[in-house]
């Protein structure tokens, strides 16, 4: 089964947990308050979906702008597929840089790479706009729920949820207001490339 196939197959089953099935979800989860806490990382890596923009300077025919492939490579002109996910944007320019410079296409080549829009996460259940939404670099709950107009009056407050594929699946559950406690390791939790948000 494709990856496309399977992450279809994932969002519709989250969709009809939303749609009708929500409130009645049982089954094994894990608070994200007993989560142990993700390392702060102060340098972004580049994850899948992204949108980056490649800019070969004196080049243009070299510069591209477009996403990373769910197989966490991008594809540049004329050198074909590099794998960029888990890069900062500085060591994709070195390797681009690296790459241009052993194809004899640029003498002293000179690259940046700017993450212009990353990875979109789905919000589903009782918001006020579900839907498909970019997130920034944080990627937090938080920013999840606002992009999509916040929780609707329906919505029940420690019933929030973030259903993950990876490496197995797993419902992780919050209480709203530890998303907002700088204490808590819910406010501190980073949504992945293949995470959906669902409100109960």
């Amino acid at each position: 089964m494709s990856t496309s196939i399977r992450r279809l197959t994932w969002l519709l089953s989250a969709a009809l947990i939303a749609s009708g099935c929500a409130s009645s979800v049982q089954g094994p989860f894990v608070w994200a308050s007993s989560l142990a806490p993700e390392p702060e990382r102060s340098v972004y890596r580049i994850q899948l979906g992204d949108e980056l923009r490649v800019r070969v300077w004196d080049n243009d025919p070299l510069s591209v702008t477009a996403r990373v492939r769910s197989d966490g490579s991008f594809v540049l002109p004329l050198l074909g597929e590099l794998p960029v996910a888990g890069l900062s944007a500085d060591s994709m320019a070195r390797r681009v840089e690296s790459r241009l410079a052993e194809a004899k296409l640029v003498i002293n080549p000179r690259v940046t790479v700017i993450v212009d829009e990353t990875l979109t996460v789905s919000v589903l259940g009782k918001v006020t706009r579900a839907g498909s939404y970019p997130l920034g670099a944080a990627r937090s709950v938080a920013d999840a729920l606002a992009a999509a107009g916040g929780l609707s009056e329906f919505a029940r407050e420690d019933h929030l949820f973030v259903l993950r594929q990876t490496p197995t699946p797993t419902r992780i559950r919050f209480r709203f207001r530890e998303l907002f406690d700088p204490t808590s390791p819910a406010s501190r939790f980073r949504l992945r490339s293949g995470d959906v948000v669902l409100v109960d």
